[in-house]
């Protein structure tokens, strides 16, 4: 009897060893994307430059992350949904630390960029769009000198340009996250859609990227649905006390 509890008593020890050890590992090798954003821009036509600002976020608290070559491609919108390549730019490998944000200048040549944003000056109230991507691989630093996962990083947004001042309309940074590259009808602020069951009933869910947070619209049928489905609850409780009161009264 002592032998099988103290087997017991070992095998619940390695157990448990085993699941913190594996818990530790877990925590301390989960990683989060960095987040890049773009804090400005502008199209020099004097001599047909684009530069630019990018501002890389490592939200890592424990972990540093080491960038490669950083690519960064411009392009401008035709129409709605037809893009035009304009520029590329490059930025050098770096190494950034835990909860650190690096700006990083850049430019790029833009051949003939007064004529080409003169013709598409007319797309929409006289500005002119640009889809600007990024892409670069990302290594990430734990226990001193050791890296882990290499991941393959990319994004991209639309960006609105004042074709007068070839400045973004856009005062605020913004995120190149996986907004898709078309313009018009809400298309570009779509990020993604959820689907949520509750119980039998199934409802869409849509999220919206707005500079305000984010927007949440449910079916309105099936909401009022789910509404007259917990109301029943509290009507059927009562009417099963009510009876039960008539019994007892009646028996008395």
């Amino acid at each position: 009897m002592d032998i099988c509890r103290d087997l017991c008593k070992c095998c619940l020890g390695i157990v448990f060893s085993l699941g913190f050890s594996a818990l530790f590992l877990w925590l301390s090798l989960r990683t989060d994307p960095p987040k890049c954003s773009l804090q400005s821009l502008s199209l020099l036509t004097e001599n047909d430059t684009v530069v630019f600002q990018l501002s890389l976020q490592n939200v890592n608290k424990d972990k540093g992350v080491k960038y490669g070559v950083v690519l960064v491609t411009f392009a401008l919108f035709l129409d709605n949904t037809t893009t035009r390549p304009l520029a590329n730019a490059t930025l050098l490998p770096f190494y950034q630390g835990r909860r650190k944000t690096a700006r990083k200048w850049g430019s790029a040549v833009a051949p003939r960029l007064l004529a080409r944003l003169n013709r598409t000056a007319a797309v929409k109230n006289g500005n002119v769009f640009l889809r600007v991507e990024f892409a670069t691989r990302v290594k990430y630093k734990v226990w001193l000198s050791f890296y882990i996962k290499r991941h393959h990083l990319v994004g991209g947004a639309n960006v609105e340009i004042n074709a007068s001042s070839g400045e973004k309309v856009e005062p605020k940074a913004i995120r190149l996250g996986d907004v898709p590259p078309r313009l018009g009808s809400r298309a570009a602020m779509v990020r993604s859609s959820y689907v949520a069951v509750v119980g039998f009933m199934q409802s869409e869910m849509v999220v919206e990227n707005r500079d305000d947070g984010f927007a949440f619209h449910l079916l309105g049928s099936l909401l009022a649905k789910e509404i007259l489905a917990l109301l029943w609850w509290p009507s059927f409780l009562l009417d099963l006390v009510s009876c039960k009161w008539e019994r007892l009264h009646d028996d008395d």
